[in-house]
Formats: structure tokens, C-alpha cells, sequence
């Protein structure tokens, strides 16, 4: 006997209107068989979502349209169901890691199945319309409903043997002469789930039972344990990053091999491996490659043994993961590959400009030129005159000097250039187009991408841009067409800098990249993690964060180490080239700070003023530094502090006319010199929030609230003491 619950929580939940009641329940499904409880609260989600999903896979056996069907719901949790006869085979398993089997093809009668699911969804809809009629109009119920009214008139189809031939088999992997060691596998599929395997039939060829093997240098079996090797396999894959490039100050790994307890345990300092009081020496890293090689060589057997398994997404997930990680130890292994060219001079930062009066500022006075509404504000960009605005209803393009606009309403990001360039706007579908200045779209194509940077470097005509968070591609800026394309492996972001024919890209994968513009091609890659980066005149500086804090690294153009130096800070963020060296924005036991380094690694200057926890955000203008953080801003001149004063949190500080403007709840203009608020309390609070804000060369300024209201401002007057 079955019978399918659903919980009350979401009955004494907040009151909801109708429709947002309908797809907000939230509670747990429960599954008794002959009165035990086999889900264990473990089936949890929207109730709506999960019952649909459980009558429509239902119906689906019952109808013999499939021979399994899996529910998955947001705990991790997936609930398998499979079809024999009359009757259904339930099986739980737990895919969040550790993955773990919860039960195993529990049988009950198909025809009760079918009425338990029926009953409960009946229940549960009598119950939401109970508390909101209104939810009687929503799609899903009403789906809900004929899926449950069609269970409960069913009529069992006849289960005729399927066009494959389910046979039993018993699958193996041997040890492989060379591998030191070796992982193998074998499964012992009784009931033919892999050669009967159907696209759409879920997790259930998967879970088929059988062992891992590890075997030693020469061939002997240290352990072998009775598991579902592919989850076993999941895990170890999971594992492996640790093993290439262990976490700072880990010592130890334990290899869950699928069995109750860890059969063999990794000694990182060591380079060993104990397995059940054996000890063996070894390289983790030879160790993560047989692991990874085995998880290839397993998906490789199934689409052998039944090639619709070639295209299962579970199997496909696992299967490229693990060759990600073996191209990532490759990467690791063939460091170099060629000289880069040297780095360009950093461009010298722009001046403080022409303030509004001469003399010494005391009051200013701005007003709004113009003003335009968009949608929840999410990113602001500026370029060439133009306020590109990410926001929840697409991308608007707004002119700076008069507001003009033009909107993208599928705008999902734009990539402006660093310098002069067309506008790369991406939209929904991975759509990607080229937006210039007065053509409204030089070319369009369909790219695949799901996000872009916020700018490009543009060299020779083409478009260097960081996509997707981690991978690097080149774009023919006259066709749109693609020149080079860089994945690093393993990585989930990245960081990119760029100086003349020179890019550096430092990936979460432990890896940094240089890439050569010239030939597009990678000139070499070294094995470090590196939180932030930048090009100066000598080459390339890299931060690494460790237990002992920050360091920074020094590079030449061909790769050579020039300096390692500690930083004695906890954080940097910014790291800013100037001429002779670097500004870098960094945290310390005193909160922000801000540092000069040399061009060969010397502690130039080290500033403290009061600017609160959290990293400094700055501006420079030409050997001037600005600097803001949570609760100060400050002028520094040649490594010393000129003026320090509070400041809310907020943006990073914008040069404007020789003044310093502060963006944040209320827009703060201050002296560039002195430090002074010129603005009057009153003139603040008539003025539009900043949250973003953009500064026009030609004198305008643009300021964005976080909810979509935007205000374009000019100087209206100013006040100054000239002295005697």
C-alpha cells in the first residue's frame, strides 16, 4: 500500500493573494509504503511544481509513453521511477555532494501508485482553493488537475519489451599499464538498465551497482569497495581541484571511494597515500589524473554499451568535467610556450581640470538639464558620450549632453571599449551587436554567449573581451567574426589587464595567462592564483593572497620572476599602473589603505588615513590620488597624505572641473584642494540620488538612482575667494 502527503507548513505560512499562494507553497512530499515513511522529509520544494512533475512522470508509466521518469526537486534530492509490469520501482538519491543512494527500487503496484498521486494532488488543490479561490484560474492547477483526473481514470496500457534488449551485463575496467596508480570500476547491471536505457529515462542506468578498485604500481589490488561508482566518481571528480593545487594551509584528503568510511586518505606535505594501513609514495597530482582519467573511461563504457548514454546530461556533466581537470594538469605541465612583447608605457592619468571660478572654491551650485526614467538599475557604463544603463527592462543609451536615448529592450549587457569602438551589446538569446556612434548596428550574430564585461580592449581593429566570467575571446570589430578564443579550464572567473600588445588574464583555476595581440596567441602561462592584476612599463603584477597575507609578484614580458614582496595587508583590490610603478587599493589591521610599488617590487609609500573597513575605491588625476571608503575620502600627493575628511559610503570618487564629486544617497562635491563640501545641505537634498554616476569631459554629469531615475546636471554657478 502507498500513499503520497503533502505537509502543512505552507497552510500557516504569510498570506499570499491568489496566484503568488498558488506557486509559492513550500513544504515537503511524503511517501509512506505499507506505512513507512521512505522519503524521510528529504522530497521538499513548491508543491505545485513537484506534484505537476510527479503526476505528469506518473502518467507517463501508467500510459507506458516512458519506461522511467525521474522529479527533481531544489533540495538536491531526485526521485526515480521506473516501470515493470504492473508495477513502479521508486529509488531517491542525493546529488548534492556527497552523493549518496537514500533507497533503491522500492516496488509497488503501478495502479495504486497512480491513484495515491492522484488523491494527494486532488487534496492539495482542494486545500489552495480553500484559502484563494482565485488560484482555480492559474495554468498550473488547472494542469494539476486533468493530470489528476486522467490518473484516476486510468487504464494500465500492456508493458510490450521495449526495442532494446534489456540484458544483464557486467561491465570493467582494468588497470592500464602506466598508470601510477590506477582507479577501475566495475558494474553488475542485473536488470539491463544500461542496455534498455531510453532518452528521457532519467537517473536510473546510472545507479547500477558495482565497485571501485585501487590498485598500486605493480598491479596489486589495495582496496575495493562495494559502491554505485557514479557517484562515487562524482565526488572524486569533485575532489580533484584540491589535489592539482591544494588549499592554503590544507594537509590532508580524504577519497570517499563510495563505501560507509574514506578508503584511502592523501598526505599533501608527504606526497603519499594510505590505504587501509598501506602506505604508498606518489605525486596528488598523478593521483587526481588517474581519478579523472577513470571518470572519462567510465562514461566512455556506458555510450559503448548503449549509445543513447553518449548524450545523457548527467553522464555528459561528469564526462567534461573530467576532462576540463585533465587539460588543466596538462596547462600546469607546459608552462611556456613563447616571448611575449613588452608592455606599453601606462598612459599618464588626465589633470584635475578647469574649476568653475577662479580663486578658492567656497560654494557651487548645480542644476538639472534634463532627466529620464528606466527600470531597476542594475550596472552604468560610459563611453564616448553615452550613459549605457543595464536595468531590468533592457539597456537605454543616454547622451550626456542632452539625454537623447535609444533603448535595447532584449539588452541583457554592453562591453564598451577602452578607448574609441562601437558598442557591444548582447541580448536575449546570446544575440551579439555592434552599435556605433551614428549606424544604429554595424553587425549582429548569434554568439551563444550568456554575459560580457563591462569593457573591451581594443588592438589592430579587433576586440579583446572577457565572456561567460572566465573565458577570453577576440572579435573582428568590421564582421563581428571570431579570431581567438581562450577557455581556461576549470575556471569560473577571471580576471583581465591589458597594456599595449600585451593581456594577462588571471583564471580562478589557479592559472595566469599572457596573451600575445599581435600573433593572438597564449605566449606563456604560469601556475599561480591571483587575486588582482595590472601592466605597468616592466611588465606585469600580480596579487596572491595567502594565510600570511598579500604579495605581490612580479613578472617580465617573457614570464622571468622579477620580485616577490609582502604586502603586509590582508586585501588588495585595485591595481593601478602609473609612471614608476603601481597604486594599489588594499585592506590592512587599520582598514583601507592605500600603497605605491615600485616598478622592481620597493615599497614606494604607504598612506593611512581614516577611511573605514573595506577596500579604498580611487581616481587618479595626473600624480594625485584619490581615495574613498566606507566612511572617508582623502587626497594623497607623492605618497603623503594632503586632506582627509568623512564621507558616507558610496562610489568611487569622479574628477569634475577641479573638484572631487562623491556618488551615494546624497550626491557630496568637494574642493580638490582643500577637502571642502561645496555643496549647501539644502542644494543636496534637492538634488537626484547618485548611486551611479557618470562625468562628462565636456562638463556634464549624470546621475542614476538605483531605482531608474536619471538626471543629467550642469554647474549653475560657483562662489570663490580670491586673495588680495
Amino acid at each position: 500500500m502507498i500513499r503520497i502527503r503533502t505537509g502543512n507548513r505552507w497552510k500557516s505560512g504569510r498570506n499570499l493573494p491568489g496566484v503568488s499562494l498558488a506557486e509559492e507553497a513550500w513544504d515537503a512530499l511524503g511517501i509512506e509504503v505499507d506505512g513507512i515513511d521512505i522519503s524521510r522529509g528529504l522530497l521538499e520544494g513548491r508543491l505545485l511544481a513537484s506534484l505537476r512533475a510527479l503526476a505528469e512522470a506518473v502518467l507517463g508509466l501508467v500510459r507506458d509513453s516512458r519506461r522511467s521518469a525521474q522529479v527533481d526537486f531544489p533540495s538536491g534530492v531526485v526521485l526515480l521511477l521506473s516501470r515493470r509490469g504492473g508495477s513502479a520501482l521508486l529509488s531517491a538519491v542525493r546529488l548534492v555532494r556527497p552523493s549518496r543512494l537514500l533507497f533503491r527500487d522500492v516496488e509497488v503496484d503501478l495502479g495504486e501508485l497512480a491513484e495515491a498521486t492522484a488523491d494527494s494532488a486532488l487534496d492539495f488543490l482542494h486545500d489552495l482553493q480553500a484559502r484563494s479561490p482565485s488560484t482555480a484560474r492559474h495554468p498550473e492547477v488547472r494542469g494539476l488537475l486533468q493530470d489528476a483526473q486522467a490518473l484516476r481514470a486510468h487504464g494500465l496500457e500492456p508493458n510490450p519489451p521495449g526495442d532494446e534488449e534489456a540484458e544483464a551485463s557486467h561491465l570493467r575496467r582494468l588497470p592500464t599499464a602506466g598508470e601510477v596508480p590506477t582507479l577501475g570500476f566495475d558494474l553488475r547491471d542485473d536488470d539491463g538498465r544500461i542496455a534498455g536505457y531510453r532518452d528521457g529515462d532519467g537517473l536510473a542506468p546510472l545507479l547500477v551497482r558495482g565497485h571501485l578498485y585501487l590498485h598500486g604500481p605493480d598491479g596489486e589490488e589495495l582496496a575495493a569497495v562495494d559502491s554505485i561508482p557514479f557517484l562515487a566518481l562524482r565526488d572524486l571528480v569533485a575532489l580533484a581541484p584540491r589535489l592539482i593545487a591544494p588549499e592554503e594551509g590544507e594537509s590532508r584528503i580524504e577519497l570517499p571511494l563510495g563505501g560507509p568510511e574514506p578508503a584511502a586518505v592523501v598526505d599533501l606535505p608527504g606526497k603519499a597515500v594510505s590505504v587501509l594501513g598501506r602506505t604508498l609514495r606518489l605525486e596528488p597530482r598523478e593521483l587526481a589524473r588517474s581519478l579523472l582519467t577513470c571518470a572519462v573511461d567510465f562514461a566512455a563504457v556506458l555510450a559503448a554499451r548503449n549509445p543513447r548514454l553518449g548524450a545523457h546530461p548527467y553522464l555528459v556533466d561528469l564526462r567534461e568535467e573530467a576532462r576540463a581537470m585533465l587539460r588543466l594538469i596538462a596547462d600546469r605541465e607546459t608552462e611556456e610556450t613563447g616571448p611575449a612583447p613588452a608592455p606599453a608605457r601606462p598612459r599618464r592619468a588626465q589633470g584635475l581640470g578647469r574649476p568653475p571660478a577662479a580663486g578658492e572654491l567656497r560654494k557651487v551650485s548645480l542644476r538639472v538639464r534634463w532627466r529620464a526614467e528606466v527600470e531597476a538599475v542594475r550596472r552604468v557604463d560610459a563611453a564616448e558620450g553615452k550613459a549605457w544603463i543595464t536595468h531590468s527592462g533592457g539597456i537605454t543609451a543616454l547622451g550626456l549632453a542632452d539625454g537623447s536615448r535609444q533603448d535595447h529592450g532584449f539588452g541583457l549587457a554592453v562591453a564598451l571599449p577602452d578607448r574609441s569602438g562601437p558598442a557591444l551589446v548582447l541580448e536575449e538569446g546570446g544575440i551579439l551587436r555592434a552599435v556605433g556612434r551614428r549606424a544604429p548596428v554595424l553587425w549582429q550574430h548569434d554568439s551563444g554567449l550568456v554575459e560580457l564585461d563591462a569593457r573591451y580592449r581594443r588592438w589592430r581593429g579587433h576586440a579583446w573581451l572577457l565572456v561567460d566570467r572566465a573565458s577570453l575571446i577576440c572579435l573582428d570589430l568590421a564582421t563581428g567574426a571570431l579570431r581567438f578564443r581562450l577557455d581556461p579550464p576549470a575556471a569560473h572567473r577571471s580576471l583581465v589587464a591589458a597594456a599595449g600588445p600585451i593581456l594577462a588574464l588571471a583564471a580562478d583555476n589557479g592559472l595566469l595567462y599572457v596573451v600575445d595581440l599581435e600573433r593572438r596567441e597564449v605566449a606563456w602561462r604560469k601556475p599561480l592564483a591571483l587575486g588582482a592584476i595590472g601592466i605597468g612599463a616592466r611588465g606585469i603584477v600580480g596579487i596572491s593572497e595567502g594565510g600570511m597575507g598579500a604579495e605581490a609578484v612580479g613578472f617580465a614580458a617573457d614570464g622571468t620572476i622579477l620580485f616577490r614582496r609582502s604586502l603586509g595587508v590582508d586585501v588588495v583590490g585595485q591595481v593601478v599602473p602609473v609612471r614608476g610603478g603601481f597604486v594599489l587599493g588594499a585592506v590592512g589591521d587599520a582598514g583601507g589603505e592605500v600603497l605605491g610599488l615600485g616598478d622592481d617590487g620597493s615599497l614606494l609609500f604607504r598612506a593611512r588615513p581614516v577611511l573605514g573597513p573595506g577596500l579604498p575605491r580611487m581616481a587618479l588625476a595626473g600624480r594625485t590620488i584619490f581615495a574613498r571608503g566606507s566612511m572617508g575620502v582623502c587626497r594623497i600627493d607623492r605618497g603623503r597624505v594632503r586632506w582627509a575628511s568623512p564621507a558616507g559610503p558610496g562610489g568611487a570618487p569622479r574628477i569634475f572641473q577641479g573638484m572631487v564629486a562623491l556618488p551615494g544617497e546624497r550626491l557630496s562635491l568637494r574642493d580638490a584642494g582643500t577637502g571642502r563640501e561645496l555643496l549647501t545641505p539644502g542644494a543636496r537634498d534637492e538634488l537626484p540620488a547618485s548611486d551611479h554616476l557618470v562625468v562628462d569631459r565636456d562638463g556634464g554629469m549624470l546621475a542614476v538612482d538605483i531605482h531608474g531615475s536619471c538626471a543629467g546636471l550642469q554647474v549653475a554657478g560657483a562662489l570663490a575667494v580670491i586673495a588680495a
